[in-house]
């Protein structure tokens, strides 16, 4: 250990003292951003995307049921033209693949809802843990910091031999000595 220490200045504990306490307040915040984001992200797949391909769904197998209706009526009329029942019959194919679309879209929904829901558990904890740091390990470092600060002021008060004794006399930083050409 060494005999002495070498202290320059207080307030440079101080401002560290102070700038941790402005990253922990910043980091709280973004924790909170943070969950909040996820949160919205997760309802507006499980609720609003499901909602909305769901009805998206059923629109288009009515869109479809009319289309098949319209076919067959083509099929069976003996005034309609061949190209009414092409028109009729490329309808039902427009309808099949939109109903398609929409029963892939929600396949993937349920798909993707169960990955992030398993992916925000992990986050969640993730979180926790920075959040458990940001209100354990600071205070913990704020507090050594302080008892630091308070055992230095202690040190400088200390009378030393060829000094007169001051109480709260400010840690000076010692002139550098230049080495001076000869």
């Amino acid at each position: 250990m060494r005999d002495k220490a070498n202290v320059r200045s207080l307030q440079s504990l101080q401002d560290a003292r102070a700038a941790m306490a402005d990253f922990r307040d910043v980091v709280r915040v973004a924790l909170g951003e943070a969950m909040a984001d996820v949160q919205r992200t997760q309802f507006w797949i499980t609720n609003d995307c499901h909602l909305r391909w769901r009805s998206e769904q059923k629109r288009r197998s009515e869109k479809l049921q009319q289309a098949k209706s319209e076919y067959a009526r083509a099929q069976m009329s003996e005034f309609a033209s061949a190209t009414s029942v092409r028109e009729e019959k490329a309808a039902v194919k427009k309808w099949t693949m939109a109903v398609d679309e929409a029963e892939q879209k929600l396949r993937s929904l349920k798909k993707w809802s169960t990955m992030l829901d398993r992916e925000i558990t992990l986050f969640k904890g993730q979180l926790q843990t920075l959040g458990r740091a940001v209100d354990g390990d600071l205070p913990r470092a704020d507090a050594k910091l302080l008892r630091m600060i308070d055992a230095l002021e202690k040190y400088i008060r200390l009378p030393v031999a060829g000094r007169p004794h001051t109480p709260s006399a400010p840690v000076q930083p010692e002139p550098e000595k230049k080495d001076s050409p000869s």
